[in-house]
Protein backbone atom coordinates (compact mmCIF):
# COMPACT_ATOMS: atom_id res chain seq x y z
CA UNK A 1 0.00 0.00 0.00
CA UNK A 2 2.55 2.45 -1.07
CA UNK A 3 1.54 6.23 -1.34
CA UNK A 4 1.87 6.15 -4.50
CA UNK A 5 4.60 6.50 -7.39
CA UNK A 6 8.48 7.60 -5.96
CA UNK A 7 8.55 11.38 -6.60
CA UNK A 8 12.25 12.49 -5.10
CA UNK A 9 11.43 16.48 -5.81
CA UNK A 10 8.10 15.95 -3.71
CA UNK A 11 10.17 13.98 -0.75
CA UNK A 12 12.77 16.69 -0.89
CA UNK A 13 10.39 19.54 -0.30
CA UNK A 14 9.12 17.28 3.15
CA UNK A 15 12.84 17.06 4.01
CA UNK A 16 13.88 20.77 3.85
CA UNK A 17 10.26 21.74 5.63
CA UNK A 18 12.20 19.23 8.34
CA UNK A 19 15.29 20.73 8.51
CA UNK A 20 14.05 24.33 8.69
CA UNK A 21 13.17 23.45 12.56
CA UNK A 22 16.99 23.03 13.41
CA UNK A 23 16.66 26.42 15.09
CA UNK A 24 13.84 25.85 17.13
CA UNK A 25 14.01 25.00 20.56
CA UNK A 26 11.96 22.79 22.29
CA UNK A 27 12.35 19.98 25.28
CA UNK A 28 14.58 17.38 23.96
CA UNK A 29 13.23 14.73 26.27
CA UNK A 30 9.49 15.54 24.69
CA UNK A 31 10.85 14.48 21.35
CA UNK A 32 12.50 11.42 22.49
CA UNK A 33 8.94 10.41 23.96
CA UNK A 34 7.24 11.20 20.96
CA UNK A 35 9.49 8.80 19.31
CA UNK A 36 9.61 6.08 21.42
CA UNK A 37 5.64 6.27 20.66
CA UNK A 38 6.18 6.23 17.01
CA UNK A 39 8.65 3.41 17.44
CA UNK A 40 6.58 1.17 19.57
CA UNK A 41 3.66 2.12 16.85
CA UNK A 42 6.06 0.87 14.39
CA UNK A 43 6.75 -2.24 15.85
CA UNK A 44 3.28 -3.59 15.41
CA UNK A 45 4.13 -3.50 11.33
CA UNK A 46 6.91 -6.05 12.24
CA UNK A 47 4.24 -8.82 12.12
CA UNK A 48 1.11 -7.43 11.53
CA UNK A 49 0.89 -6.86 7.32
CA UNK A 50 -1.15 -5.84 5.10
CA UNK A 51 -3.90 -8.37 3.60
CA UNK A 52 -3.79 -10.22 7.04
CA UNK A 53 -6.16 -11.27 8.79
CA UNK A 54 -6.30 -9.03 12.63
CA UNK A 55 -8.16 -11.21 14.84
CA UNK A 56 -7.08 -13.19 18.36
CA UNK A 57 -3.26 -12.86 19.20
CA UNK A 58 -2.96 -10.40 16.72
CA UNK A 59 -5.26 -8.41 18.17
CA UNK A 60 -3.30 -8.53 21.98
CA UNK A 61 -0.60 -8.10 20.76
CA UNK A 62 -1.61 -5.00 18.78
CA UNK A 63 -3.23 -3.51 21.58
CA UNK A 64 -0.09 -3.74 23.67
CA UNK A 65 2.27 -2.12 21.30
CA UNK A 66 -0.64 0.51 20.57
CA UNK A 67 -1.37 1.22 24.74
CA UNK A 68 3.06 1.26 25.11
CA UNK A 69 3.21 3.97 22.10
CA UNK A 70 0.06 5.86 23.38
CA UNK A 71 1.66 5.62 27.10
CA UNK A 72 5.04 7.16 25.47
CA UNK A 73 2.98 10.11 23.11
CA UNK A 74 0.93 11.35 26.40
CA UNK A 75 3.69 11.10 28.27
CA UNK A 76 5.44 13.83 25.34
CA UNK A 77 2.12 15.76 25.64
CA UNK A 78 3.10 16.60 29.43
CA UNK A 79 6.53 17.39 28.96
CA UNK A 80 4.94 20.40 26.58
CA UNK A 81 2.90 21.36 29.26
CA UNK A 82 4.26 25.07 29.51
CA UNK A 83 2.46 27.09 27.34
CA UNK A 84 5.99 28.40 25.34
CA UNK A 85 5.17 25.18 23.59
CA UNK A 86 1.95 24.87 23.22
CA UNK A 87 2.40 24.50 19.12
CA UNK A 88 4.24 21.11 19.77
CA UNK A 89 1.60 20.48 22.48
CA UNK A 90 -0.73 20.27 19.55
CA UNK A 91 1.14 18.29 17.31
CA UNK A 92 1.95 15.64 19.41
CA UNK A 93 -1.74 16.05 20.75
CA UNK A 94 -2.79 15.41 16.80
CA UNK A 95 -1.26 11.95 16.84
CA UNK A 96 -2.59 11.22 20.43
CA UNK A 97 -5.91 11.72 19.52
CA UNK A 98 -4.90 9.27 16.41
CA UNK A 99 -3.09 6.36 18.48
CA UNK A 100 -6.73 6.51 20.95
CA UNK A 101 -8.55 5.68 17.62
CA UNK A 102 -6.28 3.00 16.24
CA UNK A 103 -7.31 1.54 19.57
CA UNK A 104 -10.88 2.00 19.54
CA UNK A 105 -10.79 0.14 15.78
CA UNK A 106 -9.37 -2.72 17.04
CA UNK A 107 -12.62 -3.49 18.40
CA UNK A 108 -15.34 -4.46 15.80
CA UNK A 109 -18.42 -1.77 16.85
CA UNK A 110 -21.88 -2.70 16.51
CA UNK A 111 -24.59 -0.68 14.01
CA UNK A 112 -28.41 -0.63 15.07
CA UNK A 113 -30.59 -2.05 12.44
CA UNK A 114 -33.84 0.09 12.91
CA UNK A 115 -37.12 -0.84 10.64
CA UNK A 116 -36.52 1.48 7.79
CA UNK A 117 -39.35 3.65 8.47
CA UNK A 118 -39.13 4.65 12.37
CA UNK A 119 -35.65 6.37 11.48
CA UNK A 120 -35.24 10.10 10.04
CA UNK A 121 -33.63 9.96 6.53
CA UNK A 122 -30.45 11.23 8.00
CA UNK A 123 -31.30 9.63 11.38
CA UNK A 124 -28.16 6.99 12.97
CA UNK A 125 -25.24 7.00 10.18
CA UNK A 126 -21.97 6.27 11.29
CA UNK A 127 -18.45 8.01 9.97
CA UNK A 128 -16.20 5.81 7.95
CA UNK A 129 -12.60 5.22 8.68
CA UNK A 130 -9.49 4.46 6.73
CA UNK A 131 -8.69 1.06 5.46
CA UNK A 132 -5.07 0.77 6.13
CA UNK A 133 -2.97 -1.53 8.30
CA UNK A 134 -0.87 1.01 10.80
CA UNK A 135 0.29 3.20 8.05
CA UNK A 136 2.12 0.82 5.96
CA UNK A 137 3.34 3.16 2.96
CA UNK A 138 3.87 5.95 4.26
CA UNK A 139 7.17 8.09 4.85
CA UNK A 140 9.10 7.54 7.08
CA UNK A 141 9.97 11.06 7.95
CA UNK A 142 6.93 11.26 9.36
CA UNK A 143 7.53 10.17 12.13
CA UNK A 144 10.08 12.90 13.08
CA UNK A 145 8.35 15.73 10.69
CA UNK A 146 5.05 15.48 13.09
CA UNK A 147 6.75 16.66 15.75
CA UNK A 148 7.60 20.42 14.64
CA UNK A 149 4.70 20.41 11.79
CA UNK A 150 1.03 19.31 12.59
CA UNK A 151 0.03 16.67 10.88
CA UNK A 152 -3.18 15.20 10.04
CA UNK A 153 -3.29 11.48 10.62
CA UNK A 154 -6.64 10.97 9.47
CA UNK A 155 -7.68 11.05 6.14
CA UNK A 156 -9.67 14.04 4.80
CA UNK A 157 -12.42 12.58 3.01
CA UNK A 158 -15.67 11.98 4.82
CA UNK A 159 -18.04 9.12 4.16
CA UNK A 160 -21.07 7.53 6.74
CA UNK A 161 -23.09 4.70 6.26
CA UNK A 162 -26.29 3.12 8.16
CA UNK A 163 -28.09 -0.08 8.00
CA UNK A 164 -31.98 -0.05 8.27
CA UNK A 165 -34.82 -2.87 7.79
CA UNK A 166 -37.33 -2.60 5.02
CA UNK A 167 -40.42 -4.79 4.09
CA UNK A 168 -38.56 -6.55 1.48
CA UNK A 169 -35.19 -6.33 2.36
CA UNK A 170 -31.77 -4.74 4.02
CA UNK A 171 -31.05 -1.33 2.88
CA UNK A 172 -27.97 -0.14 2.71
CA UNK A 173 -27.10 3.94 2.82
CA UNK A 174 -23.72 5.67 2.36
CA UNK A 175 -22.98 9.03 1.89
CA UNK A 176 -20.39 11.42 1.17
CA UNK A 177 -20.15 15.18 2.53
CA UNK A 178 -17.66 18.03 1.39
CA UNK A 179 -16.90 17.62 -1.86
CA UNK A 180 -17.26 19.20 -5.52
CA UNK A 181 -19.81 17.39 -6.95
CA UNK A 182 -19.24 18.20 -10.63
CA UNK A 183 -15.61 16.73 -10.20
CA UNK A 184 -16.38 13.55 -8.50
CA UNK A 185 -19.04 12.94 -11.14
CA UNK A 186 -16.46 13.64 -13.75
CA UNK A 187 -14.00 11.69 -12.09
CA UNK A 188 -16.34 8.77 -12.08
CA UNK A 189 -17.57 8.89 -15.82
CA UNK A 190 -13.54 8.46 -16.52
CA UNK A 191 -13.75 4.89 -14.53
CA UNK A 192 -16.64 3.74 -15.51
CA UNK A 193 -16.00 -0.02 -17.01
CA UNK A 194 -12.57 0.12 -15.43
CA UNK A 195 -11.89 -2.38 -12.85
CA UNK A 196 -12.09 0.95 -10.04
CA UNK A 197 -16.04 0.97 -10.68
CA UNK A 198 -15.81 -2.21 -7.96
CA UNK A 199 -14.37 0.55 -5.50
CA UNK A 200 -17.33 2.88 -5.71
CA UNK A 201 -19.24 0.46 -2.83
CA UNK A 202 -19.10 -2.86 -1.32
CA UNK A 203 -21.15 -5.08 1.28
CA UNK A 204 -20.30 -7.72 3.24
CA UNK A 205 -23.07 -9.52 4.94
CA UNK A 206 -22.64 -12.19 7.09
CA UNK A 207 -26.74 -13.34 7.64
CA UNK A 208 -26.79 -15.67 10.72
CA UNK A 209 -23.58 -14.18 12.49
CA UNK A 210 -21.91 -17.77 10.87
CA UNK A 211 -18.57 -16.14 11.20
CA UNK A 212 -17.32 -18.37 8.43
CA UNK A 213 -19.02 -17.44 4.93
CA UNK A 214 -19.60 -14.05 3.84
CA UNK A 215 -21.31 -12.30 1.20
CA UNK A 216 -19.92 -9.70 -1.83
CA UNK A 217 -22.10 -7.15 -3.09
CA UNK A 218 -20.22 -4.98 -5.40
CA UNK A 219 -21.77 -1.96 -6.79
CA UNK A 220 -21.38 0.35 -9.94
CA UNK A 221 -20.73 4.00 -9.75
CA UNK A 222 -24.37 5.53 -8.90
CA UNK A 223 -25.73 1.83 -9.09
CA UNK A 224 -25.21 1.28 -12.74
CA UNK A 225 -24.89 -2.49 -12.12
CA UNK A 226 -22.89 -4.74 -9.98
CA UNK A 227 -21.76 -8.29 -9.17
CA UNK A 228 -22.63 -10.84 -6.07
CA UNK A 229 -19.67 -13.23 -4.76
CA UNK A 230 -18.98 -15.49 -1.23
CA UNK A 231 -15.66 -16.65 0.34
CA UNK A 232 -16.09 -19.06 2.96
CA UNK A 233 -13.09 -19.61 5.52
CA UNK A 234 -12.70 -23.45 6.11
CA UNK A 235 -12.11 -24.44 9.99
CA UNK A 236 -7.95 -24.89 8.53
CA UNK A 237 -8.25 -21.37 7.75
CA UNK A 238 -8.29 -21.64 4.11
CA UNK A 239 -10.50 -19.19 2.08
CA UNK A 240 -12.42 -20.70 -0.58
CA UNK A 241 -13.75 -18.20 -2.81
CA UNK A 242 -17.87 -18.86 -4.93
CA UNK A 243 -18.33 -17.86 -8.31
CA UNK A 244 -19.19 -13.91 -9.09
CA UNK A 245 -22.41 -13.19 -11.00
CA UNK A 246 -24.57 -10.22 -11.94
CA UNK A 247 -25.87 -8.52 -9.08
CA UNK A 248 -29.85 -8.72 -9.83
CA UNK A 249 -32.99 -7.79 -8.11
CA UNK A 250 -31.32 -5.33 -5.48
CA UNK A 251 -33.01 -1.45 -5.86
CA UNK A 252 -31.08 1.08 -5.87
CA UNK A 253 -31.22 5.08 -5.66
CA UNK A 254 -28.74 8.03 -5.69
CA UNK A 255 -29.55 11.18 -5.35
CA UNK A 256 -26.81 14.43 -4.84
CA UNK A 257 -26.02 17.72 -4.30
CA UNK A 258 -23.51 20.22 -5.25
CA UNK A 259 -21.09 19.06 -2.23
CA UNK A 260 -22.22 15.63 -1.67
CA UNK A 261 -24.30 12.54 -2.66
CA UNK A 262 -26.05 9.56 -1.28
CA UNK A 263 -26.82 5.99 -2.59
CA UNK A 264 -29.19 3.50 -1.05
CA UNK A 265 -29.00 -0.22 -2.10
CA UNK A 266 -31.60 -2.99 -0.70
CA UNK A 267 -31.08 -6.67 -0.85
CA UNK A 268 -34.06 -8.45 -0.55
CA UNK A 269 -34.48 -10.77 2.45
CA UNK A 270 -35.01 -13.70 -0.22
CA UNK A 271 -31.33 -13.15 -1.15
CA UNK A 272 -29.94 -13.35 2.99
CA UNK A 273 -32.09 -16.62 4.06
CA UNK A 274 -35.24 -15.01 5.45
CA UNK A 275 -35.97 -11.50 7.53
CA UNK A 276 -34.02 -11.51 10.86
CA UNK A 277 -36.28 -10.63 13.99
CA UNK A 278 -35.77 -8.29 16.33
CA UNK A 279 -33.13 -9.00 18.54
CA UNK A 280 -31.07 -11.43 15.85
CA UNK A 281 -27.49 -10.55 14.98
CA UNK A 282 -25.93 -10.64 11.94
CA UNK A 283 -22.64 -8.90 10.89
CA UNK A 284 -21.60 -6.64 8.00
CA UNK A 285 -18.78 -4.47 6.58
CA UNK A 286 -19.03 -1.39 4.42
CA UNK A 287 -16.09 0.31 1.96
CA UNK A 288 -15.79 2.79 -0.72
CA UNK A 289 -12.80 4.54 -2.39
CA UNK A 290 -15.41 7.36 -4.13
CA UNK A 291 -11.93 9.31 -4.74
CA UNK A 292 -10.49 6.93 -7.05
CA UNK A 293 -7.59 7.29 -5.17
CA UNK A 294 -4.57 4.98 -4.07
CA UNK A 295 -4.94 4.46 -0.18
CA UNK A 296 -7.78 6.27 0.29
CA UNK A 297 -10.62 3.17 0.54
CA UNK A 298 -13.13 4.25 3.42
CA UNK A 299 -14.59 1.13 5.87
CA UNK A 300 -17.09 0.90 8.17
CA UNK A 301 -15.77 -1.86 10.79
CA UNK A 302 -11.60 -1.35 10.27
CA UNK A 303 -9.97 -3.93 7.74
CA UNK A 304 -6.37 -3.67 7.54
CA UNK A 305 -6.64 -3.99 4.03
CA UNK A 306 -7.75 -7.77 4.02
CA UNK A 307 -10.32 -8.21 1.20
CA UNK A 308 -11.47 -11.77 2.40
CA UNK A 309 -11.73 -11.38 6.20
CA UNK A 310 -14.92 -13.18 7.94
CA UNK A 311 -13.51 -12.00 11.04
CA UNK A 312 -13.67 -8.15 10.73
CA UNK A 313 -16.83 -7.17 10.28
CA UNK A 314 -19.17 -4.95 12.79
CA UNK A 315 -22.10 -6.42 14.65
CA UNK A 316 -25.32 -5.38 12.96
CA UNK A 317 -28.10 -5.77 15.38
CA UNK A 318 -31.94 -5.55 14.13
CA UNK A 319 -33.82 -4.13 16.77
Amino acid sequence: TASGPYDPLDDAKDLDAILTCRSERFPFPALKAYMRSHERYNEIRRMCRAYVSVRGKMVRRNRGLLKQSLAAAERSAALLADEKHALYRDNVMAWVQYVRAELDWLTPQALACPPDGTVEPDEGFRAMVRDHCYRWGQNCWEDFGSFFRRADFFVTDRLDCRATATAKGLKVSIREHGIDWAQRDALWKRHLGTVNQNGFLQVMLDPGNTRRQVLQYAVFFKGAGGTVASFTEDPDGKVVHGGRSTMHGCPTHFEHTDSSWRFDLVVPWKQLGSRPAAGDIWRINVFSNPSVTRDRRLILCQGYEYRSDVARLAHLVFT
